[in-house]
């Protein structure tokens, strides 16, 4: 494989309501059916980005959970992942306890996945859709022998979520994302990964495991960035933040216009003639 293709997908693959739009799907499709090496790399699970991705022909594995997890979407079944560690899993019940608020589980045993669905939580729920692994009401306390791949929490009350991310921040051995939903007005959303994975760290084995000589990526936002460190070529689209913008090769189209596919189809086309 001489060039392996990577993009992210919100903000970046998806347009503004997270969809594959026709035209990126019709594209992306016909270059894989002639030979196109394509996958995503996101900070989705698998609950979430595979709903999203039905009609594209992956075959490739997906980076996910920010480089937490290596997924084949064909098998449907976790290939590796990097779970939380023993003290940062003891953390997050003491922080769930100190703020009285429980979140959005996922961990693995013995290879199965198992989503874990605080009872405060049931408005975040449509972000991972159900049916794709078994569900409990397990807060962080109540987990046993899983290991805990991602957790997240979500409130109006930005406040709320503020006194996990305080308790947390310092831990070497945890990356906290903290942010205001793009796509839900009003709503706030903090999710934690082990620090041990990045998106670099996903793709570079992807990278080893597909036998590809060159990376290709694109992306938007911050948490691409070491995504962008690992590849040969980085692309900002047009709507990405500035310091992604100065980071990348160069800025393409926006991902309302269905820039990654029209430079992809480009870019391909002329590396293959």
């Amino acid at each position: 494989m001489a060039i392996l293709y990577i993009t992210d997908l919100d903000g970046t693959l998806l347009d503004e309501e997270a969809r594959v739009s026709a035209e990126t799907r019709a594209i992306l499709n016909d270059l894989m059916g002639h030979g196109l090496p394509f996958t995503v790399a996101t900070a989705r699970t698998h609950l979430s980005a595979l709903p999203i991705l039905r009609g594209l022909n992956l075959t490739l594995p997906l980076v996910l959970l920010n480089g937490c997890m290596l997924y084949c979407p064909q098998k449907e079944e976790v290939m590796e992942y990097t779970p939380f560690s023993q003290g940062a899993t003891h953390a997050l019940v003491a922080a769930e306890v100190l703020a009285e608020l429980t979140g959005l589980l996922l961990t693995i045993r013995n290879g199965t996945l198992e989503l874990h669905c605080g009872d405060n939580q049931e408005k975040a729920f449509h972000k991972l859709q159900d049916g794709l692994c078994p569900v409990t009401t397990k807060t962080a306390k109540n987990l046993g022998q899983e290991e805990l791949l991602f957790a997240m929490y979500t409130d109006s009350h930005p406040e709320k979520l503020q006194r996990i991310y305080d308790r947390l921040r310092p831990r070497a051995d945890l990356t906290l994302d903290f942010y205001r939903d793009r796509y839900e007005e009003g709503r706030w959303y903090l999710e934690l990964f082990s620090a041990t994975a990045s998106k670099k760290t996903g793709v570079l084995r992807l990278k080893e495991l597909c036998g590809a000589k060159r990376l290709v990526c694109f992306g938007d936002a911050l948490n691409d960035l070491p995504m962008f460190e690992a590849c040969d070529e980085s692309y900002a689209v047009e709507n990405a933040h500035d310091e992604v913008k100065r980071k990348a090769l160069a800025s393409i189209g926006k991902n309302t216009k269905s820039g990654v596919a029209h430079f992809i189809r480009a870019h391909f086309l002329k590396c293959n003639i």
